[in-house]
Order: C-alpha cells, then structure tokens, then sequence
C-alpha cells in the first residue's frame, strides 16, 4: 500500500500531502509512532498542506497538535 501511494504523490501537490498524510494514518493505526509523526508532518509541511485551505489539512494540523507533534510552518504555537 505505501509504495503505491508514493507512486500517486507524484501526479500533483494535493496528492502528495493525502499520500503523506494516509501513510501518516496508517503507520500510526500499526502502532509505528515515529514512522507516523514523520509522514504526518511531512504532509502538512507541503505546499499543499501549507496553502491550500484544504479542510483535511487543517484536520492533520490537528492531529499533529493533539499528539505533540507541533513543528515549523502551520503548526508552530
């Protein structure tokens, strides 16, 4: 499934953030935290994930808060 969706990622900026951001979900659904945190908030550091106004990228903003894993960009404070 993961290689699959990073073959997607390459047809445009909104499927990369939602290929980053369902890997994100599923590493973390199989417990793999630090695999999840990193593609998670990978996702919202696109620039899709940045600028889009995207409603599911504010939703992974959210995530990423809830679980501390604040970084640069649109989740700092």
């Amino acid at each position: 499934m993961e290689e699959a969706l990073r073959r997607v990622a390459a047809n445009s900026a909104a499927d990369a953030f939602y290929s980053l951001m369902y890997i994100g979900l599923w590493r973390e659904a199989r417990g793999e935290e630090d695999a999840a945190k990193a593609a998670m908030k990978a996702a919202v550091q696109t620039p899709y994930g940045q600028r889009s106004g995207d409603y599911m990228a504010s939703l992974a903003v959210v995530h990423c808060k809830r679980r501390g894993w604040a970084a640069a960009g649109r989740l700092a404070a």
